[in-house]
């Protein structure tokens, strides 16, 4: 049997189930374990977002059933394993994703809405040590890389929901787990398709990974536990933080607490953060407001209260986000009370307010030192 006589079904039924065109190098069959090994894989990109592959990988193994393989002459899957793609992911100037229209049929929306999602299933699907770049993310002038990515789905269908684990390691040597369930997948926007899912990100440089300029003068690395779930139209996230200043900071005696709630909109990538409670010591600080994400800037329009912080605690916090006192000079004694509104892009911020200062001095100020 020629193995390789079965390519053209093969293509056909992964470009029918991505709606992408799919198309596959030279083949090879394994009997005793069911599996076509394909060389070559590339999926193509929509057009309007890339002229590039959307994913391209040297390995594909393809599990099959053997017995209606050899009897009736018919492919049928049952598993798929992606060895070290190379996967390319777009954000829109409008916010769009290119993974969005995957499984997208063409014609009319009404014309897709009636021929509903592709019946496609596999009891396995895995990708091995890919790797992404994702462009557009949050400035068009940076790309966030993403490496050794390993993700396994159990019963995976584009109709229902499935389970998934996932890990990641990001710039930095950041780590990132997420396990959950996810699905149906939406036929017209794969990014509004609902998911329930717990992650973790462990040692997460925003600077490192490009998302933060190193002018900002933010040092901090950060830890993040949370659970996030999706109707498709909101998302909704509560979790906690941790931040510790980087070690090239000025040293950190304690590590910032934050528990936060969130509710994000997809369809204008707009959010409320309900309430985000900053904690380190006895200091106790609360933020809330609206946001706005655009490509290259992100938009605020926060309120920050705290009443009576120690200064002792405070200025943990304020060495983290780039304040600075004079060389040699430490804030000691007293407290802080204030409420500020911030407001305006990252880059730009203004902020107003109150600040009520009481029994603080400045220690080992030295003005030739200044």
């Amino acid at each position: 049997m020629n193995i390789n006589t079965f390519k053209p079904t093969i293509e056909n039924h992964l470009t029918a189930m991505l709606g992408r065109q799919v198309k596959l190098g030279d083949l090879g069959l394994s009997i005793l374990s069911g599996t076509v090994d394909a060389r070559d894989l590339t999926v193509a990109d929509d057009p309007q977002f890339s002229s590039e592959p959307f994913i391209t990988a040297k390995v594909v193994h393809i599990g099959v059933q053997v017995r209606p393989l050899l009897l009736q002459r018919q492919i049928l899957i049952e598993s798929l394993e992606i060895e070290a793609p190379q996967i390319h992911l777009v954000r829109a100037a409008n916010g769009a994703w290119n993974f969005s229209t995957l499984s997208r049929k063409a014609g009319s929306p009404t014309q897709a809405k009636q021929r509903g999602i592709p019946d496609f299933a596999v009891n396995s699907f895995r990708i091995k040590d890919g790797h992404a770049r994702l462009e557009n993310l949050l400035s068009a002038s940076t790309s966030l890389l993403v490496d050794q990515i390993d993700m396994a789905v159990d019963s995976f269908a584009l109709a229902k929901q499935f389970p998934f684990t996932l890990s990641a390691v990001l710039p930095g040597q950041a780590t990132l787990n997420m396990n959950g369930r996810a699905g149906p997948i939406n036929p017209q926007d794969g990014a509004k398709s609902t998911f329930d899912i717990q992650f973790a990100l462990r040692h997460f440089d925003p600077v490192a990974a490009g998302l933060v300029d190193k002018s900002a003068g933010i040092c901090v690395l950060a830890d993040i536990d949370a659970h996030a779930v999706s109707d498709g139209s909101f998302v909704s996230s509560i979790g906690t933080l941790t931040l510790q200043t980087r070690p090239n900071a000025v040293p950190a005696p304690k590590q910032i607490d934050i528990t936060y709630n969130i509710t994000h909109s997809l369809s204008d990538s707009t959010g409320q953060l309900r309430n985000a409670a900053l904690q380190t010591g006895k200091l106790t600080a609360h933020l809330h407001g609206t946001y706005k994400l655009q490509p290259g800037n992100i938009t605020v329009d926060l309120t920050l209260a705290g009443d009576t912080l120690p200064i002792d605690e405070l200025q943990l916090i304020l060495l983290a986000v780039g304040l600075k006192v004079p060389n040699g000079s430490v804030l000691q004694g007293g407290t802080l009370t204030t409420h500020l509104t911030i407001v305006g892009p990252l880059q730009a911020l203004v902020i107003n307010g109150p600040i009520e200062l009481t029994n603080i001095r400045l220690s080992g100020f030295n003005p030739a030192r200044s």
